[in-house]
C-alpha cells in the first residue's frame, strides 16, 4: 500500500533536493562572507570583550570564521567552492554520490594546503592544525634533508589536488565544463 502515488512522490524528493542544494549554495555564501569579515577583535568562543559585532555573518559568523581560521587558516575558504559544487551537483542532477566520503575529505583537503602553505611559508595564517603538524615535522627531523623536504612538499601539493578532485564530487565531464566556463571567462 502505497501513502503518496509515485509522481507526487517524486516531485516532493526532487524538490527537497533542490531546496537543499539551494541551502548549500546560501551556506557557501554565509561562510564565505564571515571568513572575509573576520576579525579578530570581533566577539567570538574566544574574545568576549565587546559587544559589538562587525562581521558580516553577525555573531554566528563571527563564531564559525573564527573556529574556522584557527584551526584551518584562511585556506578554511575552500569549503566555498566544495559547497558550491555540491549545491551543483544536488539542483542539477538530483544526486551526489559518495557524499559521505566527499564530507569526510573535506578537511582532509584543507589541512594537506594548510601544511603545504606553512611548509614553503605562504601563509602566516595556516592554522594551528598546520602548524603543529609541521612544528613536529621540525622537531623529530623529518624534513632536515632538503630533498626529502621538496619531495614532502611535492607528495603533500599532489595530495591536496587529488583530495581536492575526490571532495568537489565531480566527474570529468564536469571538471571539463568548468575549464571552458574559465576559458571563456579569462580568456587563457
Amino acid at each position: 500500500m502505497k501513502l503518496l502515488p509515485d509522481s507526487l512522490r517524486k516531485f516532493i524528493i526532487d524538490r527537497t533536493l533542490e531546496l537543499s542544494g539551494l541551502l548549500f549554495a546560501l551556506l557557501s555564501i554565509f561562510v564565505f562572507t564571515s571568513i572575509i569579515s573576520y576579525s579578530p577583535f570581533d566577539t567570538n568562543i574566544n574574545n568576549l570583550s565587546t559587544p559589538d559585532v562587525t562581521n558580516l555573518g553577525g555573531l554566528i559568523g563571527a563564531n564559525i570564521s573564527n573556529i574556522l581560521i584557527q584551526v584551518f587558516g584562511h585556506f578554511s575558504l575552500l569549503i566555498c567552492p566544495v559547497l558550491i559544487s555540491w549545491s551543483y551537483k544536488i539542483f542539477f542532477t538530483k544526486k551526489l554520490k559518495f557524499f559521505a566520503l566527499n564530507f569526510f575529505l573535506l578537511p582532509f583537503m584543507i589541512i594537506a594546503l594548510s601544511v603545504f602553505a606553512e611548509l614553503i611559508q605562504f601563509s602566516n595564517s595556516s592554522g594551528f592544525i598546520a602548524i603543529e603538524f609541521v612544528a613536529y615535522l621540525e622537531n623529530s627531523n623529518l624534513i632536515e634533508n632538503s630533498y626529502v623536504f621538496y619531495v614532502f612538499v611535492s607528495v603533500l601539493f599532489i595530495l591536496f589536488l587529488i583530495l581536492f578532485y575526490g571532495t568537489m564530487g565531480l566527474n570529468a565531464n564536469e571538471w571539463g565544463n568548468i575549464y571552458l566556463f574559465l576559458n571563456t571567462v579569462f580568456r587563457f
